[in-house]
């Protein structure tokens, strides 16, 4: 798999003598399946970086050997992320080798504490306001990528997705009724496994109306598995970058913040629906959060938000 010392290259012929050969395999299958598809493929970019680094694979590697190569790679990029994701690549890929897992030794683990301690504070991304929202809703272009944007930044907003999930959405996750659709998100990025979740849009008498803007969008989009598909090929998805892209060119044809993010939708979602009244934990459920502290990053702080401590004093 790594092309250096792949830990699952000897465990097949030692199982052998105590199973069927198709019994291994699927026993390797399922320690593989601990890991998602794409998680594994990440790991094995970094791990084949390290041996690369290495040049030679013929023994398990020192502490010292990865920790020199975490702090070059530090010095090269500057990115706190990118080595702790190569750190935690590593120490999957040595836990399944003989003897001690050296990216557990205490040096590795001081040197990653202190890079989260040095690293800068977590900036908050910028929440769409809803008169943004508005803005993009009551957009009558008749351009159909400018149509595809806006019912997918709409639907962002009013179902409190994730970006990646409004991207991935299927056709067949999709399901209207007289008084709203009902979106069923199948992975986010904290639940792999187990049902989708639910994720309920009610019609709306106003002027925005998501509901109504995505059954416009889905009446003229190429016919495609996906909401939202690539208008060049419609067998594939819209992709991340070129909705970032897409995004900013939005900003300065309706004149909104550059600095918005697809992230900010959903952000902006949470802050308009505490703003209006709703329960912190109906928002946490809406939106998939499974700690508060991770919503509150998303959640904007002012008197809207926070209007009983922000009014506290209102008697003296």
């Amino acid at each position: 798999m790594f092309g250096y010392l792949d830990p699952f290259a000897n465990i097949k012929p030692a199982l052998c003598p105590f199973i069927q050969s198709s019994v291994a395999d699927r026993l390797i299958a399922t320690i593989r399946a601990s890991r998602e598809q794409s998680t594994l493929a990440r790991y094995e970019a970094s791990i084949n970086k390290f041996y690369s680094w290495r040049q030679h694979g013929s023994t398990t590697p020192t502490t010292e050997e990865i920790l020199a190569f975490l702090g070059q790679l530090f010095c090269s990029t500057s990115s706190t992320s990118v080595v702790q994701s190569v750190a935690a690549a590593l120490k999957w890929h040595l836990k399944f080798l003989p003897g001690h897992n050296p990216v557990e030794s205490v040096w590795i683990r001081a040197f990653l504490e202190g890079l989260r301690r040095q690293a800068p504070p977590v900036q908050h991304r910028q929440k769409v306001t809803e008169a943004e929202i508005r803005l993009i809703a009551g957009w009558k272009s008749t351009v159909v990528k400018d149509r595809r944007m806006i019912a997918y930044l709409c639907l962002l907003f009013a179902g409190c997705l994730r970006p990646s999930e409004g991207l991935r959405l299927l056709r067949k996750d999709l399901v209207f009724s007289t008084s709203e659709v009902t979106i069923r998100v199948l992975k986010d990025k904290t639940r792999k496994e187990g049902p989708p979740r639910i994720t309920p849009i009610q019609k709306s008498s106003s002027s925005f109306c998501a509901v109504e803007i995505l059954q416009d969008w889905l009446r003229v989009a190429p016919a495609s598995k996906f909401v939202f598909p690539n208008l060049k090929n419609p067998k594939t998805a819209f992709s991340y970058d070129a909705a970032r892209k897409e995004l900013a060119r939005l900003a300065n044809v309706l004149g909104f913040r550059k600095d918005l993010t697809l992230h900010g939708f959903r952000g902006g979602s949470a802050t308009a629906a505490i703003a209006n009244g709703a329960p912190i934990d109906e928002v946490m459920r809406f939106g998939g959060w499974k700690r508060q502290a991770t919503l509150d990053a998303y959640v904007e702080v002012s008197a809207t938000t926070v209007p009983t401590a922000s009014a506290s004093f209102d008697f003296l």
